[in-house]
């Protein structure tokens, strides 16, 4: 059983906005762990970052 999941051209923009504010901040951008929970009406995402406390989520429930 193969599962893949992608991030939308919003997402990515603001993933990357995120990444370098990280790396603005520590130096580095630390370590990525990225969450993909689909629900049925849509797609939960969420990246946590090993330098931040708070993941970023681009879940965007007003889309779905």
């Amino acid at each position: 059983m193969k599962y893949s999941f992608e991030l939308d051209e919003e997402q990515e923009k603001e993933l990357e906005e995120w990444r370098q504010k990280i790396k603005e901040l520590h130096g580095d951008e630390g370590n990525f762990e990225y969450s993909f929970i689909p629900n049925g009406i849509g797609c939960a995402v969420y990246i946590k970052n090993s330098h931040v406390e708070k993941p970023l989520d681009l879940s965007h429930v007003e889309r779905w």
